[in-house]
Formats: structure tokens, sequence, C-alpha cells
């Protein structure tokens, strides 16, 4: 019988929030020791009025975060700052606004943190609508820092520059979200590219494949031909991960007309990185039955040395006013197990050649 996930709550309670500060999406992993070092969009709820949502990360810088037990976390500073702003867009770093949407991995005794540049664009602003505007470009960006014997960061983060372009034939102004996967000599990064024009829900968001040896860890990244994933839903937060020789994603999807105001993480599952099928609709629904309280992102606790399936999960959450700071995001800790996938809803979304 084939499997699929859900996600059962590890605690009661969030584990871990950085106020007055803030994030929004992180990407934690599980060094050969057991310790767990976190990279989170850092940023400042408090900060300019320039931007219409205060929870927006869109001017975040990098910060690291290490916990052993989710109870104590050690805040190491910021690892990935934002970039250099000249006055004109021609001349200034990619990052320069921020440095948003983590994705660590570690390979070839070196950790590699991707993330998304924002920019190049004037940071004063405005930032009122970031979904399709054409003049608030972003690529994949990456940052490199040595590991040690147990694959725990050993040194500063040196920035690589952009690993991504527009250069795919499939159109797209933006990209977001990445997810680097270590498999067979290569590092498979994926990403979401966001297309012009306005999709409703966001139907103009589709999943990319960039590929390089692990050899050459800053590229050049070759983009695949076509997106390895489109939904009539929308697509965010690719968050891929192989066991053995199958492929998993979990993915963020958006409202149907049948289940309106449903943000939720389906399970795909595919034979390899470029055919991707459908298994179950709800592996992690992240709205909440509080207001203002459901999840805006998830990601599992990567486990790059060692075998099988995460295990844990971090998922955000506003805080409604029970935990102390209303109106924050705080992080929750999640429990990942396998289930038989008997009422699953499968499905063939899109089936594309290597």
């Amino acid at each position: 019988m084939s499997t699929t996930f859900t996600f059962v709550p590890a605690r009661d309670r969030p584990v871990w929030n950085t106020a007055p500060l803030c994030t929004r999406m992180v990407s934690p992993y599980r060094d050969r020791a057991g310790r767990v070092h976190i990279f989170a969009d850092s940023f400042d709820p408090r900060g300019p009025e320039r931007f219409q949502d205060r929870l927006s990360s869109w001017a975040a810088v990098q910060r690291y975060y290490s916990t052993d037990d989710f109870e104590r976390f050690h805040d190491h500073g910021v690892a990935v700052d934002r970039g250099r702003w000249t006055g004109d867009a021609a001349t200034s770093d990619p990052d320069c606004v921020g440095a948003g949407s983590p994705g660590v991995t570690v390979a070839g005794g070196r950790v590699l943190l991707f993330y998304a540049g924002r920019g190049p664009a004037d940071p004063s602003g405005p930032f009122e609508h970031t979904v399709d505007r054409a003049d608030l470009p972003g690529r994949i960006m990456l940052a490199i820092a040595p590991a040690d014997a147990d694959g725990a960061p050993a040194g500063p983060f040196v920035k690589q520059g952009a690993v991504t372009d527009y250069g795919a034939p499939w159109r797209s102004i933006r990209h977001d979200d990445p997810r680097p996967v270590v498999a067979d000599g290569e590092i498979l990064l994926f990403f979401k590219g966001v297309g012009p024009g306005i999709g409703c829900p966001y139907a103009n968001r589709v999943i990319g494949l960039a590929r390089t040896s692990i050899d050459t860890p800053a590229g050049p990244y070759v983009i695949h031909p076509e997106p390895v994933l489109r939904t009539d839903r929308g697509a965010e937060s690719p968050r891929v991960f192989r066991v053995g020789d199958a492929w998993h994603m979990f993915l963020l999807r958006y409202s149907t007309p049948e289940r309106p105001g449903m943000r939720r993480y389906g399970h795909y599952r595919g034979d390899d990185p470029f055919r991707w099928e459908l298994v179950n609709d709800d592996a992690y629904v992240t709205t909440s039955d509080r207001p203002g309280s459901g999840a805006a992102d998830m990601c599992p606790v990567w486990t790059p040395f060692e075998d099988g399936p995460p295990r844990l999960a971090l998922a955000n959450r506003i805080d409604d006013g029970a935990c102390g700071d209303p109106g924050l995001f705080k992080q929750w800790l999640w429990q990942i197990r396998e289930v038989p996938a008997t009422r699953a809803r499968t499905r063939v979304v899109v089936e594309m050649g290597a």
C-alpha cells in the first residue's frame, strides 16, 4: 500500500520566536551531532511605513540560529545581509532590497545557503504589491560557508551572486522559495517562478528546476526548459526530498471554489524530479479555525546525513494574543508521520521529460 504524510503538533505552544524581530520563512537542517541549524529571513515589523504589510519579509536579512532541543535557541547573528544600492538598478546588487526565503543544504564540505535576492530596485520602495509587479524583480542567490566534521557552519558565509536568470524559455519575472537537493553528484535547485500577469489565485506561479555539478556549487546552473510542475491553484514553497528512488514534494497551494479560504500543502510524488503526481491534497492544512492564526509557511527539518524522510517541521503562525506577542509570527514544531494513502486524491499533474 502506498503511503503519504500527515503533520501532528509536537508541542501545544510555539517553540520559538524572535520578538521584537520577526521571521516568516525558515530552512533548518540537522547535522551529524544532532544539532539543528536554522536560517531565517529576519526583519523588523516596526520598520518603514513603505511596506503595506508589516509582516512582509521583502526587506529581510538571513539570520542564523541553532538549537539542540527546540527549547533553547542560540542566535549567531546575521549570516547574509542585504546588498548595496547605488542609486541605479543597473549597478546595484541583486539583493539590495532584501535577502528572503532561505533554502539550505550541505555538500562537499560546504554549507550552501540559497535565498531569494530582492532587487535590484530602489530600497526606499514603495512595496505594496509584490506578487505580479515586473518592476520588483528577484533571482535565487547563493552564499557558501565551510562546514566542520559534523556538517555545521564553521566560518562566515560568502556571497556567490545570483545562480538563476530569466533566460528559460518559460517566462518569469521573479524567482523565490529555493530548495536545494543533492542527488547523484548534482545539486538540484527547485524554486518558484512568478510569471507576468495576475493569476487568480496565483495561477501564474510554477515550479522550476536548475542543476549544476556538486563540484561547482556556485554554478553555472542550467534551468530546465519547462517548469517541472504547475497547478491550477498556483504553487508556493516547494519542499522537496528524496527517499531511495522516490521523490517527494510538499507544495503550498491556494483555495478552490469548493474550498474557499483554504491554504494547504499537498504531497506530490515522482519517480524522478521531472514528473509529479498528487497523492494527498491535504498533507498539511495551514488554515486555522482561529482568525488570523493560520500558518503562512512550513519547512521540514532537513536531514542531509540520514536516510529516510524528514520527521520534524517548523511552521509559522501569527500569535493571536494567546502567546504574548499578538500579531507577530512565531514558529510551531510539528511531527511528520507516514500514513496509508487511503484517502488521498491522486491525479497526474504534469509529465515532462528530463
